[in-house]
């Protein structure tokens, strides 16, 4: 996969996250939730696969969101690259506890 459907993966996963948020609350759409949810998830594997899932360490997300903006070969990133990077690594870290305290909200709705 190139470079640039990884980052539109890490995007797509980000605006399934917020709109699984938004269709928690509505009582009628609870299914939608979790599929959007899921979606997400299925999104987040495809930008970064197995090796990040596995790790979960800030430091990992940091490199794998930094081969996803520079390449692998890269070691010496510009001013526009760095931003990218940080840009990256904060998404993985908010979709990643978006979608645990989504998931969470909702199975509290359904039981209760």
């Amino acid at each position: 996969m190139e470079r640039k459907e990884k980052v539109l993966a890490v995007l797509a996963s980000f605006t399934f996250t917020i709109v699984g948020f938004f269709q928690i609350d509505q009582s009628e759409n609870r299914a939608l939730a979790g599929l959007s949810f899921l979606t997400a998830a299925l999104f987040f594997y495809q930008a970064f696969g197995r090796k990040i899932l596995s790790s979960c360490s800030f430091s990992t997300i940091k490199n794998e969101s930094k081969s996803m903006v520079a390449g692998d070969g890269k070691a010496v990133l510009n001013r526009n690259q760095a931003v990218k990077v940080a840009f990256i690594t904060f998404l993985a870290v908010v979709i990643c506890f978006g979608i645990g305290f989504g998931v969470g909200k909702l199975l509290y709705h359904v039981i209760h």
